[in-house]
């Protein structure tokens, strides 16, 4: 038999030759519908956004189909939060792990995100003075192809993972005369205030925040808040959030429903084995948050796509949220 490959590690999935919806096939196991057919080894590395290459097509939607969000929602009923006790222990790790993650993947594990400026216009080519942050830049794969295409701006970036930050520190772009790296959890109301000020000063000086595939691995309620709070905090009135993460139903919140020990935190909240975490975004919750802090909505939008990669023969449904949120 070849054996044929897609979605994550450490699960096995049944392929009989033709193409095959991953979204559907991971719910009709869970659901006890799995057909017969050729076994297929799951791999890592597709949770974030598949890049596109010449195997590979995409098709855009307004909205994820009606009959998989009834999959979703199906599927979300039937798994329970862990206790709280459990919760709070897996928690009080999630810092460390993030640390492990890049110890680990230093800047291996995502690719650079040069897709962003088509995304957001605010970061296209420019000559113009602007200031950047990064909140949660892991490894720079946002913030580095954006200093190679605003040679006048200042940039910084943040994370709560020491070696996430030297990684960012080491890229040839990463040029101490306009570009500043700092240890920081942006979600600790606690300390992150006074490390703020201590690294981009106390008056609001910032044009952008950047949160790209961040938010989501902050724990929902207060620490989300705090982040908010401090993007408010350091921008000029007029600044922007450029914001893009999962959003709900995503192929990625699926396969946390589908695993035999889904780790579910709490609502759209899951655990990750590697001890990360992941929050997957409605459109109301995301302005509630931003809105309640101060700013003002520009545009929310839903980015809902079907990935189909006619070698592997699969279809994949992504679901992400886009947004723009300013400062008055």
């Amino acid at each position: 038999k070849k054996e044929k490959v897609w979605g994550e590690a450490g699960n096995r999935r049944r392929f009989d030759g033709k193409w095959t919806d991953v979204y559907q096939a991971l719910a009709d196991e869970k659901l006890g519908k799995e057909e017969e057919g050729e076994e297929v080894k799951v791999k890592e590395g597709e949770e974030e956004e598949e890049p596109v290459n010449t195997e590979s097509t995409w098709k855009e939607f307004k909205a994820l189909k009606p009959d998989k969000q009834l999959i979703a929602q199906k599927l979300e009923e039937g798994v329970a939060n862990l206790s709280e006790e459990e919760r709070e222990q897996y928690l009080s790790k999630v810092k460390s792990s993030w640390e492990e993650f890049y110890q680990h993947n230093a800047d291996k594990f995502f690719k650079n995100r040069n897709y962003l400026p088509h995304q957001f216009p605010e970061l296209k080519a420019s000559q113009e003075p602007y200031y950047y942050l990064e909140m949660g830049c892991g490894a720079g794969n946002s913030i580095i192809p954006l200093i190679q295409l605003q040679p006048n701006s200042r940039f910084s970036a943040t994370d709560l993972a020491p070696t996430a930050v030297e990684v960012i520190q080491k890229s040839p772009y990463w040029t101490t005369d306009r570009c500043k790296a700092f240890v920081c959890d942006i979600s600790d109301p606690e300390n992150s205030p006074t490390i703020l000020t201590d690294n981009l000063g106390s008056e609001p000086t910032v044009d952008y925040v950047l949160m790209i595939f961040f938010l989501s691995a902050v724990t929902p309620g207060e620490p989300m808040s705090t982040v908010i709070k401090n993007a408010f905090r350091v921008m000029k009135p007029g600044g922007k959030v450029l914001f893009r993460d999962y959003g709900q139903y995503d192929l990625a919140q699926i396969r946390f429903l589908t695993k035999s020990k889904p780790l579910k935190l709490d609502e759209s909240f899951y655990l990750r084995q590697d001890g990360t975490s992941s929050y997957f975004f409605t459109e109301k919750s995301l302005e509630e948050m931003f809105v309640k802090e101060g700013f003002e909505k520009e545009y929310i939008s839903w980015d809902v796509r079907e990935l189909t990669n006619r070698k592997r023969k699969i279809a994949m449904h992504r679901v992400w949220l886009q947004a723009i949120f300013k400062k008055p």
